[in-house]
């Protein structure tokens, strides 16, 4: 049974309907943008932290910060997934970026994701949760090395 993550959904134009689609409904045009022209694509070299966040499904975000005074600086990442996967990363890398880890924490949700892509398909819900719960992860692993920089050397 397939999760739905390894489809290769196919890139519709002017809002056509795609295949994960319900009859009638159309593909946001914002989801479109995410996946054709994906934001702060690419892990970091010099990163303060990088972390790879695992979904239910198989897919994997690999996410890397620069933070400074508690500040994200930037966000790069690298998805291992479906489209939806890479248009959530997206979406996710752009909330974050310029905030602090308090704030990021608080607002890079799977709705917010989700509501900033004009929705998903249903059965790709997941894919918010993977892309925020990566960000999540970066943060709680940063903060845990932040007074021992020597232990990002082991993780």
């Amino acid at each position: 049974m397939s999760s739905g993550c390894d489809d290769n959904p196919r890139q519709p134009d002017d809002g056509a309907m795609d295949d994960d689609a319900r009859p009638g409904q159309r593909t946001a045009p914002e989801l479109i943008e995410h996946i054709r022209r994906p934001r702060n694509l690419g892990m970091l070299p010099n990163a303060d932290v990088a972390v790879t966040a695992l979904g239910s499904c198989g897919d994997a975000i690999d996410v890397s910060l620069v933070v400074k005074n508690r500040r994200i600086q930037r966000v790069g990442y690298m998805p291992h997934g479906c489209a939806f996967t890479l248009a959530c990363a997206s979406v996710a890398s752009t909330m974050a970026q310029g905030r602090t880890l308090a704030e990021a924490r608080r607002e890079v949700q799977p709705m917010a994701i989700d509501a900033a892509l004009g929705g998903l398909p249903e059965d790709h819900g997941h894919c918010a949760s993977l892309a925020a719960s990566a960000i999540w992860k970066a943060i709680t692993v940063y903060l845990s090395t932040e007074n021992e920089p020597w232990k990002r050397l082991y993780r």
